[in-house]
């Protein structure tokens, strides 16, 4: 959708006055501008609106866009504009500058994602290299289509996996929770529930597989 180089404020006006129950993005599609333009002129220029809905996410591409443009406003009024927190707003600026995403194509991640949906939000980010808190905000920041995923439910055969244990003593808890497809801390909760006999390695040890 094309937008307007310019927003005439007397039109503006007179569209909200004809149109007491159009919200921001109603107004912005009209007017072929983003709904954070819609208000930050409703602001600049005192006119009278009746604020429909608080903005309550931030699109990140919409706000690079719209900071490029409005280059001189300062992160208080970024966060004044948005109402949202400086620390919301530094957390998009830090985005929009590669902070936190500089090794991260988000076409890529957003494919990942797809074409991996039941990757949880450690399986993204040590895939991608970064952060969980990283990655939880980038996948906030560009609205990509990511539902997080709660724990692993799955629940071990105790007896099972004390006898695995006890039938392969080289192996490490990295290997243990590799075979049973869970994690480490999953097995480490297991140990400890259950005193399964299972004792620390000084190191990595050659694997051995469950028949």
């Amino acid at each position: 959708m094309s937008r307007k180089a310019k927003l005439d404020m007397n039109e503006l006006q007179e569209y909200i006055n004809e149109n007491p129950d159009k919200s921001a993005k109603d107004i912005a599609e009209h007017f072929e501008v983003s709904a954070t333009a819609i208000h930050y002129h409703i602001k600049k220029y005192n006119l009278s609106y009746k604020k429909k809905k608080r903005i309550t996410s931030i699109d990140q591409r919409e706000f690079e866009d719209f900071v490029k443009t409005n280059s001189t406003l300062s992160i208080n009024e970024l966060a004044e504009f948005y109402n949202v927190t400086v620390g919301a707003i530094q957390e998009h600026l830090n985005i929009m500058h590669k902070k936190t995403s500089s090794k991260i194509n988000i076409d890529e991640l957003q494919k990942y994602i797809t074409n991996n949906p039941e990757s949880s939000l450690d399986e993204l980010s040590r895939h991608f290299n970064i952060s969980s808190r990283r990655m939880r905000s980038i996948t906030k920041a560009y609205n990509i289509d990511y539902k997080r995923k709660n724990p692993n439910p799955l629940k071990l055969n105790v007896d099972e996996l004390r006898a695995f244990i006890i039938e392969n003593p080289d192996l490490n808890r990295q290997d243990i929770a590799k075979d049973f497809n869970v994690s480490v801390g999953t097995i480490d909760n297991y140990i400890k529930k259950y005193d399964l006999p299972y004792k620390p390695k000084p190191g990595r040890k050659k694997k051995t597989f469950r028949n």
